[in-house]
């Protein structure tokens, strides 16, 4: 299994007099995971089946008022993350995007003892 810490971030809105906006990582993933592998092909039947029970998951994180989260993931659920973030185009040049894939590459190891 493998635990990623999810990270929450202000978007900074210079000029335009509005406040930051608060984003997150979860956000960012869901869409990657939302988007087919290859947009000009479309998604198989196959590959919705496998990323739907990621994308669920996802979209269960909740937040704290402040701070990051973490998720935990089976090995063939990171696999599939993992695959979606390498091959993903992204549409924004963002330092957040480094530390995000980084994270997601870099996640860590855990063992979950099995309850008896």
């Amino acid at each position: 299994m493998k635990k990623i810490t999810l990270k929450q971030f202000a978007v900074k809105t210079d000029g335009l007099g509005l406040p930051a906006v608060r984003e997150t990582w979860v956000g960012t993933i869901t869409g990657l995971l939302k988007s087919p592998k290859d947009p000009q092909r479309g998604a198989t039947i196959d590959e919705i089946r496998k990323t739907i029970p990621v994308l669920d998951k996802f979209e269960q994180v909740k937040y704290p008022d402040i701070g990051d989260t973490e998720i935990v993931l089976e090995d063939a659920e990171y696999d599939i993350l993992k695959d979606r973030v390498e091959t993903a185009r992204f549409t924004r040049i963002d330092a957040e995007l480094i530390e995000m894939v980084d994270a997601i590459n870099d996640a860590e190891d855990i063992e979950v003892e099995e309850k008896t």
